[in-house]
Protein backbone atom coordinates (compact mmCIF):
# COMPACT_ATOMS: atom_id res chain seq x y z
CA UNK A 1 0.00 0.00 0.00
CA UNK A 2 0.96 3.63 -0.58
CA UNK A 3 -0.62 6.57 1.22
CA UNK A 4 -4.39 6.75 0.58
CA UNK A 5 -4.06 4.49 -2.46
CA UNK A 6 -4.53 0.67 -2.77
CA UNK A 7 -1.79 -0.74 -4.96
CA UNK A 8 -1.89 -4.42 -3.90
CA UNK A 9 -4.47 -7.01 -2.92
CA UNK A 10 -4.31 -9.00 0.32
CA UNK A 11 -1.10 -11.07 0.21
CA UNK A 12 -1.78 -14.42 -1.47
CA UNK A 13 0.03 -16.22 1.35
CA UNK A 14 -3.05 -15.80 3.50
CA UNK A 15 -5.19 -17.73 1.09
CA UNK A 16 -2.53 -20.37 0.40
CA UNK A 17 -2.15 -20.84 4.15
CA UNK A 18 -5.86 -21.41 4.45
CA UNK A 19 -5.46 -24.45 2.20
CA UNK A 20 -2.15 -25.91 3.23
CA UNK A 21 -1.68 -25.15 6.91
CA UNK A 22 -4.08 -27.87 8.22
CA UNK A 23 -1.70 -30.45 6.73
CA UNK A 24 1.38 -28.89 8.33
CA UNK A 25 -0.06 -28.62 11.81
CA UNK A 26 0.42 -24.78 11.93
CA UNK A 27 -2.33 -22.61 13.44
CA UNK A 28 -4.10 -20.38 10.95
CA UNK A 29 -5.34 -17.96 13.59
CA UNK A 30 -1.74 -17.09 14.50
CA UNK A 31 -0.86 -16.30 10.90
CA UNK A 32 -4.02 -14.31 10.19
CA UNK A 33 -3.61 -12.39 13.44
CA UNK A 34 -0.13 -11.34 12.34
CA UNK A 35 -1.39 -10.06 8.97
CA UNK A 36 -4.25 -8.24 10.65
CA UNK A 37 -1.92 -6.49 13.15
CA UNK A 38 0.63 -5.34 10.58
CA UNK A 39 -2.05 -4.08 8.26
CA UNK A 40 -3.60 -1.71 10.77
CA UNK A 41 -0.39 -0.45 12.36
CA UNK A 42 1.26 0.45 9.06
CA UNK A 43 -1.74 1.58 7.04
CA UNK A 44 -3.82 3.83 9.34
CA UNK A 45 -4.81 6.15 6.51
CA UNK A 46 -6.86 3.60 4.55
CA UNK A 47 -10.54 4.26 3.94
CA UNK A 48 -12.88 2.92 6.63
CA UNK A 49 -14.95 0.90 4.18
CA UNK A 50 -11.93 -0.89 2.80
CA UNK A 51 -10.66 -1.64 6.31
CA UNK A 52 -13.91 -3.32 7.24
CA UNK A 53 -13.81 -5.44 4.12
CA UNK A 54 -10.33 -6.68 4.85
CA UNK A 55 -11.25 -7.23 8.50
CA UNK A 56 -14.08 -9.52 7.49
CA UNK A 57 -11.77 -11.60 5.30
CA UNK A 58 -9.13 -11.91 8.00
CA UNK A 59 -11.64 -12.73 10.72
CA UNK A 60 -13.30 -15.34 8.49
CA UNK A 61 -9.97 -17.03 7.93
CA UNK A 62 -9.22 -16.82 11.63
CA UNK A 63 -12.61 -18.37 12.52
CA UNK A 64 -12.14 -21.26 10.10
CA UNK A 65 -8.64 -21.84 11.40
CA UNK A 66 -9.87 -22.04 14.98
CA UNK A 67 -12.24 -24.83 13.98
CA UNK A 68 -9.40 -26.72 12.29
CA UNK A 69 -7.13 -26.25 15.27
CA UNK A 70 -9.86 -27.64 17.50
CA UNK A 71 -9.94 -30.80 15.39
CA UNK A 72 -6.18 -31.32 15.40
CA UNK A 73 -6.06 -34.01 18.17
CA UNK A 74 -8.41 -36.24 16.13
CA UNK A 75 -6.13 -36.03 13.09
CA UNK A 76 -3.10 -37.34 14.95
CA UNK A 77 -2.12 -40.95 14.33
CA UNK A 78 -3.49 -43.28 17.00
CA UNK A 79 -3.27 -47.06 17.52
CA UNK A 80 -6.17 -49.25 18.67
CA UNK A 81 -6.40 -52.98 19.50
CA UNK A 82 -9.79 -53.10 21.26
CA UNK A 83 -11.22 -55.91 19.12
CA UNK A 84 -10.91 -59.73 18.89
CA UNK A 85 -7.41 -60.72 17.83
CA UNK A 86 -6.00 -57.23 18.40
CA UNK A 87 -2.35 -57.11 19.44
CA UNK A 88 0.14 -54.24 19.48
CA UNK A 89 2.32 -52.66 22.13
CA UNK A 90 3.11 -49.13 21.00
CA UNK A 91 6.79 -48.29 21.33
CA UNK A 92 6.64 -44.91 19.60
CA UNK A 93 4.44 -42.74 17.40
CA UNK A 94 6.32 -40.00 15.57
CA UNK A 95 3.62 -37.71 14.16
CA UNK A 96 6.05 -35.62 12.11
CA UNK A 97 7.72 -38.59 10.46
CA UNK A 98 4.43 -40.53 10.17
CA UNK A 99 6.08 -43.46 11.89
CA UNK A 100 4.44 -46.06 14.13
CA UNK A 101 6.76 -48.44 15.97
CA UNK A 102 5.20 -51.47 17.72
CA UNK A 103 5.82 -54.89 19.20
CA UNK A 104 3.25 -57.70 19.42
CA UNK A 105 1.52 -57.73 22.80
CA UNK A 106 3.17 -59.90 25.40
CA UNK A 107 0.84 -62.58 26.80
CA UNK A 108 2.98 -64.57 29.28
CA UNK A 109 2.18 -68.27 29.14
CA UNK A 110 0.20 -67.90 25.90
CA UNK A 111 2.94 -68.67 23.41
CA UNK A 112 5.29 -66.85 21.09
CA UNK A 113 5.18 -63.07 20.89
CA UNK A 114 4.65 -62.97 17.15
CA UNK A 115 1.07 -62.00 16.19
CA UNK A 116 0.17 -58.33 15.69
CA UNK A 117 -3.06 -56.75 14.51
CA UNK A 118 -3.99 -53.09 14.97
CA UNK A 119 -6.22 -50.30 13.73
CA UNK A 120 -4.68 -46.97 12.75
CA UNK A 121 -6.76 -43.80 12.90
CA UNK A 122 -6.00 -40.19 12.01
CA UNK A 123 -4.35 -41.06 8.70
CA UNK A 124 -4.04 -38.66 5.79
CA UNK A 125 -5.15 -40.32 2.52
CA UNK A 126 -2.52 -40.10 -0.19
CA UNK A 127 0.41 -39.99 2.24
CA UNK A 128 2.77 -42.88 2.99
CA UNK A 129 3.21 -44.10 6.57
CA UNK A 130 5.90 -46.30 8.06
CA UNK A 131 5.03 -49.18 10.35
CA UNK A 132 8.01 -50.69 12.12
CA UNK A 133 7.58 -54.07 13.84
CA UNK A 134 9.87 -56.36 15.82
CA UNK A 135 11.28 -58.82 16.73
CA UNK A 136 12.53 -61.12 13.99
CA UNK A 137 12.02 -63.70 12.75
CA UNK A 138 8.40 -64.66 13.51
CA UNK A 139 6.92 -61.19 14.02
CA UNK A 140 8.40 -59.79 10.81
CA UNK A 141 6.79 -61.22 7.67
CA UNK A 142 8.08 -60.08 4.31
CA UNK A 143 4.89 -58.08 3.75
CA UNK A 144 2.25 -56.63 6.04
CA UNK A 145 -1.46 -57.08 5.38
CA UNK A 146 -3.92 -54.19 5.52
CA UNK A 147 -7.61 -53.40 5.04
CA UNK A 148 -9.46 -50.10 4.67
CA UNK A 149 -13.00 -51.52 4.69
CA UNK A 150 -13.16 -52.93 8.19
CA UNK A 151 -11.61 -56.28 7.32
CA UNK A 152 -13.88 -57.25 4.42
CA UNK A 153 -10.96 -57.33 2.01
CA UNK A 154 -7.22 -57.50 2.64
CA UNK A 155 -4.20 -56.45 0.61
CA UNK A 156 -0.47 -56.91 0.97
CA UNK A 157 1.96 -54.06 1.40
CA UNK A 158 5.15 -53.88 -0.58
CA UNK A 159 8.18 -55.75 0.69
CA UNK A 160 9.32 -54.59 4.09
CA UNK A 161 12.85 -53.35 4.75
CA UNK A 162 14.66 -55.29 7.48
CA UNK A 163 16.64 -53.34 10.06
CA UNK A 164 18.40 -55.50 12.65
CA UNK A 165 15.59 -57.52 14.28
CA UNK A 166 12.81 -55.29 13.00
CA UNK A 167 10.93 -54.77 9.74
CA UNK A 168 9.76 -51.44 8.28
CA UNK A 169 6.72 -51.33 6.00
CA UNK A 170 5.93 -48.21 3.97
CA UNK A 171 2.21 -48.06 3.11
CA UNK A 172 -0.05 -45.49 1.47
CA UNK A 173 -3.41 -46.63 2.85
CA UNK A 174 -5.52 -44.20 0.83
CA UNK A 175 -7.93 -43.82 3.76
CA UNK A 176 -8.13 -42.15 7.15
CA UNK A 177 -8.58 -45.48 9.01
CA UNK A 178 -6.79 -48.76 8.29
CA UNK A 179 -6.42 -52.19 9.86
CA UNK A 180 -2.92 -53.70 9.63
CA UNK A 181 -1.84 -57.21 10.62
CA UNK A 182 0.85 -59.88 10.41
CA UNK A 183 -1.40 -61.73 7.98
CA UNK A 184 -5.09 -61.63 7.00
CA UNK A 185 -6.88 -62.04 10.36
CA UNK A 186 -9.42 -64.82 10.83
CA UNK A 187 -11.03 -64.62 14.28
CA UNK A 188 -13.61 -66.89 15.99
CA UNK A 189 -16.50 -64.75 14.76
CA UNK A 190 -15.31 -65.38 11.19
CA UNK A 191 -15.39 -69.14 11.82
CA UNK A 192 -18.90 -68.90 13.29
CA UNK A 193 -20.19 -66.90 10.35
CA UNK A 194 -18.52 -69.24 7.86
CA UNK A 195 -20.06 -72.46 9.17
CA UNK A 196 -23.47 -70.83 9.58
CA UNK A 197 -23.40 -69.44 6.04
CA UNK A 198 -22.35 -72.73 4.50
CA UNK A 199 -24.92 -74.76 6.45
CA UNK A 200 -27.69 -72.33 5.50
CA UNK A 201 -26.77 -72.53 1.82
CA UNK A 202 -26.24 -76.28 1.43
CA UNK A 203 -28.46 -79.22 2.33
CA UNK A 204 -25.31 -81.35 2.43
CA UNK A 205 -23.61 -79.32 5.17
CA UNK A 206 -24.35 -79.21 8.89
CA UNK A 207 -22.61 -76.95 11.37
CA UNK A 208 -21.90 -78.05 14.94
CA UNK A 209 -19.73 -77.16 17.92
CA UNK A 210 -16.71 -79.38 18.31
CA UNK A 211 -16.39 -78.39 21.98
CA UNK A 212 -16.51 -75.60 24.53
CA UNK A 213 -13.04 -74.18 25.13
CA UNK A 214 -11.47 -73.61 28.53
CA UNK A 215 -12.66 -70.01 28.32
CA UNK A 216 -16.20 -71.10 27.43
CA UNK A 217 -16.11 -70.32 23.72
CA UNK A 218 -17.47 -72.59 21.00
CA UNK A 219 -15.17 -74.22 18.45
CA UNK A 220 -17.18 -74.05 15.22
CA UNK A 221 -17.10 -76.99 12.81
CA UNK A 222 -18.80 -78.35 9.69
CA UNK A 223 -19.81 -81.83 8.56
CA UNK A 224 -20.29 -82.16 4.79
CA UNK A 225 -21.61 -85.18 2.86
CA UNK A 226 -24.44 -86.19 0.53
CA UNK A 227 -27.05 -87.88 2.73
CA UNK A 228 -28.30 -91.33 1.71
CA UNK A 229 -25.73 -91.77 -1.04
CA UNK A 230 -22.56 -93.83 -1.02
CA UNK A 231 -21.47 -95.86 1.97
CA UNK A 232 -23.24 -93.89 4.70
CA UNK A 233 -25.82 -96.35 6.08
CA UNK A 234 -24.74 -96.39 9.75
CA UNK A 235 -25.76 -100.04 10.08
CA UNK A 236 -23.37 -102.18 12.17
CA UNK A 237 -22.90 -104.76 9.43
CA UNK A 238 -22.43 -102.28 6.61
CA UNK A 239 -19.40 -100.21 5.73
CA UNK A 240 -19.85 -96.46 6.40
CA UNK A 241 -18.45 -93.61 4.35
CA UNK A 242 -14.75 -92.90 4.85
CA UNK A 243 -14.14 -89.90 7.13
CA UNK A 244 -11.86 -87.07 5.99
CA UNK A 245 -10.87 -84.82 8.89
CA UNK A 246 -9.48 -81.34 8.16
CA UNK A 247 -8.46 -78.95 10.94
CA UNK A 248 -6.67 -75.61 11.05
CA UNK A 249 -5.09 -73.24 13.51
CA UNK A 250 -3.62 -75.42 16.24
CA UNK A 251 -1.37 -72.38 16.72
CA UNK A 252 -3.41 -69.21 17.08
CA UNK A 253 -1.14 -66.91 15.05
CA UNK A 254 -1.29 -69.11 11.93
CA UNK A 255 -4.27 -67.30 10.41
CA UNK A 256 -3.46 -68.40 6.86
CA UNK A 257 -4.43 -71.98 7.69
CA UNK A 258 -7.98 -70.86 8.50
CA UNK A 259 -8.25 -69.13 5.12
CA UNK A 260 -7.12 -72.34 3.41
CA UNK A 261 -9.80 -74.21 5.37
CA UNK A 262 -12.40 -71.68 4.20
CA UNK A 263 -11.33 -72.10 0.58
CA UNK A 264 -11.55 -75.88 0.88
CA UNK A 265 -15.03 -75.64 2.42
CA UNK A 266 -16.31 -73.34 -0.31
CA UNK A 267 -14.95 -75.65 -2.98
CA UNK A 268 -16.38 -78.77 -1.31
CA UNK A 269 -19.96 -77.44 -1.37
CA UNK A 270 -19.64 -76.16 -4.94
CA UNK A 271 -20.90 -77.68 -8.20
CA UNK A 272 -17.42 -78.80 -9.19
CA UNK A 273 -17.58 -82.42 -10.38
CA UNK A 274 -14.77 -83.57 -8.07
CA UNK A 275 -16.38 -81.85 -5.10
CA UNK A 276 -19.70 -83.57 -5.81
CA UNK A 277 -18.01 -86.95 -6.02
CA UNK A 278 -16.15 -86.37 -2.76
CA UNK A 279 -19.42 -85.47 -1.03
CA UNK A 280 -21.08 -88.61 -2.35
CA UNK A 281 -18.27 -90.96 -1.39
CA UNK A 282 -16.95 -89.44 1.84
CA UNK A 283 -17.94 -87.56 4.95
CA UNK A 284 -15.73 -84.55 5.61
CA UNK A 285 -15.37 -82.67 8.89
CA UNK A 286 -13.64 -79.28 8.88
CA UNK A 287 -12.62 -77.26 11.96
CA UNK A 288 -11.49 -73.74 10.88
CA UNK A 289 -9.98 -72.82 14.29
CA UNK A 290 -8.79 -75.38 16.82
CA UNK A 291 -7.12 -72.81 19.12
CA UNK A 292 -10.06 -70.48 19.66
CA UNK A 293 -9.11 -68.76 22.94
CA UNK A 294 -5.66 -67.48 21.98
CA UNK A 295 -6.97 -66.49 18.55
CA UNK A 296 -9.56 -64.30 20.28
CA UNK A 297 -6.96 -62.96 22.71
CA UNK A 298 -4.46 -62.04 20.00
CA UNK A 299 -1.73 -64.29 21.41
CA UNK A 300 0.66 -66.46 19.41
CA UNK A 301 -0.27 -69.80 20.98
CA UNK A 302 2.87 -71.55 19.77
CA UNK A 303 4.69 -73.20 22.72
CA UNK A 304 2.12 -71.94 25.24
CA UNK A 305 1.79 -73.44 28.72
CA UNK A 306 1.52 -76.26 29.59
CA UNK A 307 1.99 -77.01 25.88
CA UNK A 308 0.30 -75.97 22.67
CA UNK A 309 -2.52 -77.82 20.91
CA UNK A 310 -0.14 -79.43 18.44
CA UNK A 311 1.77 -81.08 21.33
CA UNK A 312 -1.38 -82.14 23.17
CA UNK A 313 -2.19 -85.34 21.28
CA UNK A 314 -1.80 -87.79 24.14
CA UNK A 315 -3.89 -90.19 26.22
CA UNK A 316 -4.92 -87.28 28.45
CA UNK A 317 -5.20 -84.11 26.35
CA UNK A 318 -5.28 -80.78 28.17
CA UNK A 319 -7.21 -78.82 25.55
CA UNK A 320 -10.93 -79.56 24.92
CA UNK A 321 -10.61 -79.21 21.13
CA UNK A 322 -7.90 -81.86 20.96
CA UNK A 323 -9.86 -84.16 23.27
CA UNK A 324 -13.03 -83.82 21.17
CA UNK A 325 -11.18 -84.33 17.89
CA UNK A 326 -9.37 -87.41 19.23
CA UNK A 327 -12.64 -88.95 20.31
CA UNK A 328 -14.18 -88.69 16.85
CA UNK A 329 -10.98 -89.73 15.07
CA UNK A 330 -10.52 -92.82 17.26
CA UNK A 331 -14.10 -93.87 16.69
CA UNK A 332 -13.61 -93.54 12.95
CA UNK A 333 -10.30 -95.43 13.10
CA UNK A 334 -11.88 -98.26 15.10
CA UNK A 335 -14.78 -98.70 12.66
CA UNK A 336 -12.56 -98.57 10.51
CA UNK A 337 -13.44 -95.66 8.25
CA UNK A 338 -10.76 -93.01 8.83
CA UNK A 339 -9.77 -92.05 5.30
CA UNK A 340 -7.52 -89.01 5.85
CA UNK A 341 -6.39 -86.60 8.53
CA UNK A 342 -5.22 -83.16 7.38
CA UNK A 343 -3.74 -80.63 9.83
CA UNK A 344 -3.22 -77.16 8.31
CA UNK A 345 -0.36 -74.87 9.42
CA UNK A 346 1.49 -71.77 8.23
CA UNK A 347 3.96 -70.21 7.53
CA UNK A 348 5.94 -72.84 5.76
Amino acid sequence: FQKNRLVSTIPTSVFVANITIPKTGLKLDVLSGYVFERYFVDQKTLATRRCRSVTKVILAVSFCSSQLVGLSPATEISVHTDFPGGSAEVIEIDQGERLVRIMPNDHPGHGWRCWWYLRLEGLDPGVSYTLEVGDAPWATPKRATFSVDGGKTWRHSGDGIPEDKRMRYSIDFGADIAWVAWGPPFVPADADQLVERIAAGSAEAANFSLCQTRAGRSAAALRITTPGVGYRTYEPDRRQKPLIWVQARQHAWESGSSWVAQGFIEWLVSDDADAKQLRRQCETVIVPIMEVDNTFLGAGGKSQQPHDHNRDWSDQPHWPAVKAAQRQLRTAADTPRLGAFIDLHNPG
